[in-house]
């Protein structure tokens, strides 16, 4: 029988083989190159576009793929640059006597102007005092003070007035508030607050959301947003611009005072006022920035302090619960700024409340008390020389203020640089001294984010005689926020002409 197997292929002769073997080689090759290529390129070009984005949307993608956190920019500076050293001038201020005046005729809490007249240093912590009354005859003579009638709440009291949403705040009357004693109980915790989970950079409006809703306010945090920062990238809002908010938007009233003390906030928060609170506060992975704080309630056994955080999301939360000498210390990197939300109708319990502190030149002085007792017993506290700075600068005296920021920059660990977008009293207080250089070296440190960097570095270029800059500066500040008046009012006086520095740069 014949046999069918089949008998196995010839193999390839050797140059197939080896042609097999090139082309493979060669593909290989061209893979690697091609793959190194396009990494390449990847790491080059990655990096461009996404520090391209917004920095919402960069924040957004991080949250979801975290390696692409190593293609974030990197802030230049950490901390301020250092002004100068430890200086006489500044440690003599600690001993120079303070001048007092004693409240008088002030409208105490009346409708806190435009920003035009609060000035805008500090977050609203800074300016030269506005003009207090808007009631005095045109003989000049000193009207008769109204004195407040004030009757303390005893007990708890859950009535919250609905206000008249949309109605002109009208001028208050003034007069000589006096200090109301009010039983302080041991413990309280409010549950008629609901929490606002802030939106990208919204720290500002969902607090003031969370305190106009508790008294009835029907608006919520677009509504807020809208105004208060048109441009989601703003990083910062200002106290009195939320001020100016709520008494010109709203039918509640708001007003905003430094120097704030733990026993001033549990009189506010057990007497049912809303009260706001900004300090500092480390974010995980990015550092120190501002943060607004809603307090809810306090407990004295425990010392502790009750506030909602806006950067949470659980909206039954009962609150942060924080050691009340932890908070203070980040309230004090404000200069312990307070905002007091309430009814028209309780006015006069608020001015008992507040006693003298009622009355802004008074508040001034008592903030800068307290800021040089803290330095004197503290020398090496940036944050105490800093709001020595503030005060000073609150009461126009610049050139204290000048002498104070430098040593705030020369002490201790630094000064964040975030400080900057929150806090615009240094720009303030060299500006008004003629250190223009100065005050356009500090915008450097900040953001492009915050229109007040545009603003006082558009001020300082403009008394430098640069005004096609000052123009430019001016412009992007109003292009960041229609709102802000402030530069609008400026550019103004720069194209007509009619600008003047508070001191003549000399020519070199």
């Amino acid at each position: 029988m014949q046999n069918n197997r089949m008998l196995p292929a010839p193999p390839p002769p050797a140059h197939s083989r080896l042609n097999l073997i090139k082309w493979t080689l060669g593909c290989t090759g061209l893979g690697m190159l091609t793959f190194t290529g396009l990494t390449m390129v990847a790491l080059i070009v990655t990096p461009i576009v996404f520090r391209s984005l917004d920095p919402e949307i960069q924040y957004k993608i991080v949250k979801r793929l975290p390696f692409m956190a190593s293609f974030q920019p990197t802030q230049p500076y950490k901390y301020l640059p250092t002004i100068a050293a430890t200086n006489a001038n500044a440690i003599a201020l600690l001993s120079t006597p303070l001048s007092t005046r004693p409240p008088g005729r002030v409208a105490v809490i009346s409708a806190q102007s435009s920003g035009q007249a609060v000035g805008l240093a500090a977050g609203g912590q800074g300016g030269a005092l506005p003009t207090e009354s808007t009631q005095t005859p045109q003989d000049n003579h000193l009207p008769t003070p109204i004195l407040a009638t004030v009757t303390p709440l005893l007990g708890p009291v859950d009535a919250n007035p609905t206000p008249v949403i949309g109605e002109t705040p009208q001028p208050t009357p003034t007069y000589v508030p006096t200090p109301t004693n009010i039983p302080v109980p041991r413990s309280f915790h409010s549950t008629n607050f609901h929490l606002v989970s802030q939106d990208w950079n919204s720290c500002g409006p969902a607090n003031l959301t969370q305190a106009l809703q508790y008294y009835g306010w029907k608006g919520d945090q677009k509504e807020a947003q809208a105004y208060l920062k048109p441009n989601r990238e703003d990083r910062n809002v200002s106290p009195w611009q939320m001020v100016d908010f709520v008494n010109y938007k709203t039918g509640v009233k708001a007003l905003w005072r430094v120097a704030g003390d733990m026993e001033l906030v549990k009189k506010l928060v057990s007497q049912r006022f809303a009260v706001i609170l900004e300090a500092g506060y480390d974010v995980p992975g990015q550092g120190w920035m501002g943060h607004y704080a809603t307090i809810t309630g306090y407990d004295d056994d425990s010392s502790v302090l009750y506030w909602l955080d806006t950067n949470q999301s659980d909206p039954n939360t009962a609150g942060v619960r924080e050691k009340m000498a932890d908070f203070d210390a980040r309230w004090q990197q404000f200069n312990r700024l307070y905002i007091v939300v309430y009814s028209k109708d309780r006015e006069g319990e608020l001015a008992g409340i507040l006693g003298p502190d009622a009355d802004l030149t008074y508040n001034a002085h008592h903030a800068l008390s307290v800021a040089r007792t803290e330095a004197s017993a503290h020398p090496n506290n940036q944050y105490a020389w800093f709001n020595v700075g503030s005060s000073y600068t609150l009461l126009g005296q610049y050139k204290e203020a000048a002498y104070a920021f430098d040593q705030a920059s020369s002490v201790g660990s630094g000064l964040p640089f975030r400080i900057l977008w929150y806090q615009f009293t240094p720009y303030e207080a060299y500006y008004n001294v003629g250190n223009y250089s100065q005050v356009i070296a500090l915008t450097q440190t900040s953001s492009a984010y915050v229109e007040e960097t545009f603003y006082w570095r558009g001020l300082a270029e403009a008394a430098l005689g640069k005004t096609a800059q000052a123009i430019e500066d001016f412009r992007r500040a109003l292009k960041f926020n229609p709102n802000f008046t402030l530069a609008a009012d400026k550019l103004a006086q720069v194209q007509n002409g009619n600008y003047t520095p508070p001191i003549v740069a000399q020519a070199k």
